[in-house]
């Protein structure tokens, strides 16, 4: 594994030990390439913990620690949350093409692992196919891998967290706090419009995909409006959740004045225009080797 060691100068007044022992070149640092923290050569190497955090180095030598940090900044996350259709699975390409940003959805991440056929996949899998919630810690850590994994150091997280567990392991386990909170706010009854007409929709689709006849598509309609209920009952559970567990997490992050909210009821034109605007305000990523 890569590392960046950083030599850093021993100050007159600093006479503590950094480890155990002699110390007879100044003690190194290494840089937690996810967290930004610097740390002492020789506890990284005695703790696995921070060993397992470390990612891709940087190359370069700094004579301080101060300085050293002009040469790396932390990624910059981005949480991007809403009810289930309010848009945010259209926004986030479209982030992704104009600001360069990398896009993780926490559910991809699950089923590719389950696909994978790791011994974690089966256990996602299993937790699944019991009915329970797959724990945070493991949702977190394929999200923390996926961003180690990632040339890209500037990252919008779609549909997490969901709720608070999954907050608090994320902030604990990969220590970064978001940017802010892209929050996509759409009224509960636009959002259920919205879900039944793309029911409609994705039927549409796989008729033309599969070259049916399309008389089929008001045959299945008509079968689908009869059941109109049922689809409003699923939804309503579905925005029950939301509103019940994913909501008091945005209030969480509006609290601290992290939250950039989008009126997402508008035309997808309308609702990326301030999403633009939202994101031309963001701090720059330094490039390895800068001082800016």
């Amino acid at each position: 594994m890569a590392t960046f060691f950083v030599s850093r100068l021993k100050s007159e007044r600093d006479t503590s030990p950094i480890a155990s022992g002699p110390q007879e070149t100044p003690p190194m640092y290494e840089l937690n390439g996810l967290s930004g923290e610097w740390l002492p050569l020789l506890l990284t190497y005695t703790n696995p913990k921070h060993l397992n955090s470390v990612t891709k180095s940087i190359t370069g030598m700094a004579k301080t620690e101060m300085e050293a940090k002009l040469f790396y900044r932390k990624p910059l996350v981005v949480f991007v949350l809403g009810g289930p259709g309010s848009g945010k699975g259209t926004q986030c390409p479209k982030i992704v093409e104009h600001f360069g940003f990398r896009h993780l959805c926490a559910g991809d991440l699950l089923q590719a692992e389950i696909e994978s056929e790791s011994e974690n996949g089966k256990m996602i899998q299993n937790f699944k196919k019991e009915g329970k919630i797959v724990p945070s810690e493991i949702t977190v850590k394929l999200l923390q891998q996926a961003m180690q994994q990632s040339d890209n150091k500037r990252f919008i997280i779609d549909g997490f967290p969901r709720n608070e567990e999954n907050r608090a392991a994320f902030e604990n386990i990969v220590r970064i706090k978001p940017e802010f909170v892209l929050f996509f706010d759409c009224p509960e009854e636009e959002l259920t419009k919205r879900i039944l007409n793309r029911n409609q929709v994705t039927l549409l689709h796989i008729l033309v995909a599969e070259s049916l006849p399309m008389h089929l598509f008001t045959t299945f309609s008509v079968f689908l409006k009869g059941r109109v209920d049922d689809n409003i009952e699923t939804i309503g559970k579905r925005l029950k959740v939301y509103f019940e567990t994913t909501l008091p997490v945005i209030n969480y992050y509006n609290s601290k004045g992290k939250v950039q909210k989008i009126d997402a009821q508008r035309s997808i034109k309308e609702v990326f225009e301030d999403v633009k605007s939202v994101f031309a305000k963001l701090r720059p990523v330094a490039r390895v080797g800068s001082t800016k």
